[in-house]
């Protein structure tokens, strides 16, 4: 799990080091999935990335599931968190 420092980091990364992300600039959309997926990965998820079409170029949806998620169906509790990252 990710501590407040952390959280504070990533903060001032998408705010202050990337700054505004709209559709028009793919690149820096595609660099934050990339750091996402990478950082939820170090945390012990498995990382998927859902392509999403929009006019003429490809976004992508971070998806994060805890491992071994889904092996036994009806077990446990599920817990969904969504948010936007641009």
């Amino acid at each position: 799990m990710a501590g407040a420092g952390e959280l504070k980091g990533w903060v001032e990364y998408l705010a202050g080091e990337i700054g505004p992300r709209p559709h028009s600039s793919p690149g820096l959309l595609h660099e934050v999935a990339r750091r996402l997926g990478h950082e939820f990965t170090r945390l012990g998820y498995r990382v998927e990335f859902q392509p999403v079409p929009y006019r003429k170029e490809v976004y992508y949806n971070v998806v994060a599931s805890p491992k071994g998620a889904g092996e036994n169906e009806g077990e446990g509790q599920v817990v969904v968190v969504g948010a936007h990252y641009d």
